[in-house]
């Protein structure tokens, strides 16, 4: 059965030495044609998996987005202000680290010190302290198989290590527990929580709060919204020069894509 491996795995050079040492060096062998990704993706097995979809995250290049995104840019790039994101609690790395030490089969071990590392991250745990519980599951891992072949090294640990990197964070948990053949058990949200239909929503929530607040029914705006072309326009007036548009926003107290609409209609975009 086909096997996926990491971007981050180490994989020896045709003509380095193996595991077995001197006299077994790396061998590569041309077994036929360059093939197309539509045959490669017939060896797939999960019928959800299609690699013709794997794209890059994004299209613009650094100066564009610099351009598009004047705030992101500055904290991003120039201030180098790491991803907004949420502290988990140790206790994510914590409970991780116990299942590698007692469900992790051989196959596996790779990605389970992978996923270690990106929980690392995700809780703020030291370097130090990933690489020292690291070197301990490695010596424990070494010991899984007698077979040379597969036998766990440092090598390997420290290439699986990478992970400890932002963009790994949001690593998908479906993807981990495939990889590490460890079952994660998916969260509940709004547990033992009714959800209601819209019908029921508007009967005992919007009606009741409505007459509350608006007992002579003076709820509607009978004067319409205001004209937020007429704001833009009338701003533009004031600043001619200005073309930044996450600053007309912010000025004008307007989302930034209802100011990019008028101003291109403005200025016949």
């Amino acid at each position: 059965e086909p096997q996926m491996q990491g971007i981050n795995q180490g994989f020896r050079s045709v003509g380095s030495l193996t595991k077995f040492g001197e006299g077994y060096p790396v061998k590569a062998f041309k077994t036929g044609e360059r093939v197309s990704l539509e045959e490669l993706n017939d060896y797939i097995v999960e019928d959800k998996i299609d690699i013709r979809d794997l794209k890059f995250k994004g299209s613009c290049t650094l100066q564009e987005a610099k351009q598009k995104y004047p705030e992101w840019h500055e904290r991003r790039v120039v201030k180098g202000e790491s991803k907004v994101r949420w502290n988990i609690s140790r206790n994510l790395y914590d409970w991780w680290l116990r299942r590698l030490k007692n469900e992790i089969v051989v196959g596996h071990r790779y990605y389970g010190i992978m996923t270690l590392a990106i929980y690392a991250k995700k809780c703020n745990i030291s370097e130090e302290e990933l690489y020292s519980d690291a070197l301990e599951l490695t010596n424990y891992f070494a010991g899984l198989t007698a077979d040379p072949i597969n036998f766990f090294t440092e090598d390997d640990m420290l290439s699986a290590l990478e992970a400890f990197h932002e963009n790994y964070v949001t690593f998908p948990r479906d993807d981990i527990s495939k990889l590490t053949g460890i079952f994660i058990k998916p969260n509940k949200r709004h547990s033992g929580r009714k959800h209601m239909s819209r019908k029921e929503n508007w009967e005992k929530r919007v009606l009741p709060a409505r007459e509350m607040y608006y007992p002579d029914e003076d709820w509607r705006n009978r004067d319409g919204a205001p004209i937020k072309k007429n704001l833009v326009v009338e701003y533009l007036l004031r600043n001619p020069e200005e073309t930044n548009k996450s600053k007309i926003a912010r000025d004008l107290g307007l989302s930034r894509t209802t100011v990019l609409k008028w101003y291109n209609k403005i200025n016949g975009d």
